[in-house]
């Protein structure tokens, strides 16, 4: 039979095995280094996920089981929202709407926040 000399990837450790597909020289070797991987990417992503979780947190306070919310833009200023940071958007009678997950928002024109949860916004002032 032929040995094939690996260098395993989380180790840097020299085996020898005799499959030719073989990455690691043991299984806990390769958990760690796909862990480490998942880690390496978590962390890689935090700075934005992080943001897009604090306003998904703001605006299901803010709702607290309503459908739908008007309140001045400095309340989710003052509650730290990053207006910067959204998950997605779409394009309604001219107007631009703002995702957080599921819920929209978009600044009406006398500088107040219409929120809504679950859909999109019906009626665009």
């Amino acid at each position: 039979m032929k040995l094939f000399a690996k260098i395993d990837p989380y180790s840097k450790n020299k085996f020898y095995t005799h499959s030719s597909i073989k990455k690691f020289e043991n299984r806990q070797n390769q958990l760690n280094y796909n862990n480490w991987l998942k880690k390496e990417k978590r962390e890689r992503r935090a700075f934005v996920v992080n943001k897009i979780e604090n306003n998904y947190k703001i605006l299901s306070m803010l709702l607290n089981g309503k459908s739908s919310l008007t309140i001045p833009k400095s309340k989710l200023e003052k509650a730290k929202f990053n207006f910067n940071v959204i998950t997605h958007y779409y394009h309604k009678n001219d107007k631009t709407i703002l995702c957080v997950y599921e819920y929209s928002f978009f600044v009406t024109d006398d500088d107040k926040i219409k929120i809504e949860k679950d859909g999109r916004i019906n009626d665009i002032a």
